[in-house]
């Protein structure tokens, strides 16, 4: 335990950096697929046919230079292209199986009335149920040099080829929540993955309007919450896979809280099931109630914050035992700092570049 965080550059054509990328994780992707395999296959009883097929349900709606990427990546890592197939779409075998809790995170954006730095902050919780728990040892960042793109750095599991937490040169950050029991648990198979198209965006916005313009013009497969910040703005996004997109950009002075319900008025939906979607109704509460009376916040401050759990009574919290990795960032400095709570509980400072 108490290995660092590992950070792996990646650089040239799509095609190249699927190369390298493969490369770099070559003695960590078998243990990844290892540890897939065991938990769906062998604790769970699921037909390794029933992964493949879900696994190819994702990697049929990837770009084609991202299916070029993990097409090169097995090669590379001396996997076959079905288990890479299998690694990139890990989260999707939750619904193979009966599960009550699947993907389900908080995200806090500190407005800069209330920054001690005078620019926006941001903090996210990450949570997902067994086996991702053992996987998070590996966790790492990615940055992305794609020739002629913005680098951007993404935080995920090795064989993740998507961003589900992300921060561009330019200093856009995003990071997705679960919003299907307002959105829909429906997948959308005529829509490009989500997952790939949050990378697309950063690497391709000067700022998170244009970001959150970009993202007002597309569709999405899952239904999620995308939240996305710079030094000056806070956005989010509800995002249905079938009903289409609501955002605002956040103009309270108080602390912005989103956890895994939409919150856009227009919606006209009723509450969500507070057990269903993780207590996502209680993690919200808990992170208002928590940051109302306090002034101001730096990067030490929320790390604080994330370290309030959801039974805590004085200071309560959204972490819990699903919260696998955490993110403070300050995207004027291009500073991440991460933790593993259930792995080693110690925050590393990643500045990118």
């Amino acid at each position: 335990m108490g290995s660092s965080i590992g950070v792996a550059t990646i650089s040239g054509s799509f095609r190249e950096m699927g190369y390298q990328y493969g490369s770099h994780f070559k003695d960590v992707l078998p243990k990844i697929l290892e540890i897939i395999l065991d938990y769906f296959c062998i604790k769970n009883g699921v037909d390794r046919a029933l992964i493949l097929e879900a696994a190819e349900s994702l990697y049929a709606r990837f770009p084609k230079k991202y299916q070029e990427f993990i097409i090169e990546a097995a090669k590379s890592s001396a996997l076959s292209l079905d288990d890479m197939k299998i690694i990139n779409a890990m989260e999707t075998f939750i619904s193979l199986i009966k599960q009550s809790h699947i993907g389900n995170c908080s995200f806090v954006g500190i407005p800069k009335s209330k920054s001690k730095v005078g620019r926006v902050l941001v903090g996210r919780n990450y949570d997902y149920p067994k086996p991702f728990d053992k996987c998070v040892e590996y966790l790492a960042v990615v940055i992305f040099k794609e020739t002629g793109k913005l680098s951007t750095a993404v935080v995920t599991i090795p064989g993740q080829v998507y961003c589900p937490t992300g921060l561009s040169s330019k200093g856009v950050f995003c990071a997705l929540n679960n919003g299907m029991e307002s959105g829909g648990k429906e997948v959308n198979k005529n829509n490009a993955s989500i997952l790939t198209s949050l990378l697309d965006g950063l690497q391709h916005s000067q700022t998170v309007d244009s970001f959150a313009g970009y993202l007002d013009n597309i569709g999405t497969d899952f239904s999620l919450i995308i939240n996305s910040a710079d030094s000056n703005n806070i956005y989010s996004h509800e995002m249905s896979s079938f009903k289409g997109t609501k955002s605002m950009k956040y103009q309270s002075d108080d602390v912005f809280v989103s956890t895994n319900f939409f919150q856009h008025c227009d919606w006209k939906l009723p509450q969500v099931d507070n057990k269903k979607t993780g207590y996502s109704i209680t993690r919200y509460n808990n992170l208002k109630h928590t940051t109302k009376d306090i002034e101001s916040y730096d990067i030490d401050d929320i790390k604080a914050l994330l370290d309030c759990r959801i039974r805590d009574t004085d200071r309560p919290g959204a972490t819990w035992k699903y919260t696998i990795y955490q993110v403070v960032c300050d995207p004027e400095s291009l500073l991440l700092c991460i933790k593993r709570p259930q792995y080693d509980n110690k925050w590393y400072n990643i500045h990118i570049c």
